[in-house]
């Protein structure tokens, strides 16, 4: 009895924890996305800007 409130305790902090980290993502993505934010430093990078070595296929977006 006193494991399965330990785990359930345990569960719930983790819920939680994950939930306030979702909802710091979205505070700090939405005005990005929702184009609130000015977005020209998409203009300004340049392919030195990227690390050579990491690379994305498009099979892996």
């Amino acid at each position: 009895e006193e494991r399965l409130k330990g785990l359930q305790s345990i569960i719930h902090k983790k819920q939680r924890k994950i939930r306030d980290m979702r909802v710091q993502a979205r505070d700090c993505y939405l005005p990005v996305l929702s184009g609130a934010e000015n977005t020209n430093f998409l203009n300004k990078s340049s392919a030195d800007d990227y690390d050579s070595d990491f690379e994305i296929s498009d099979d892996e977006l």
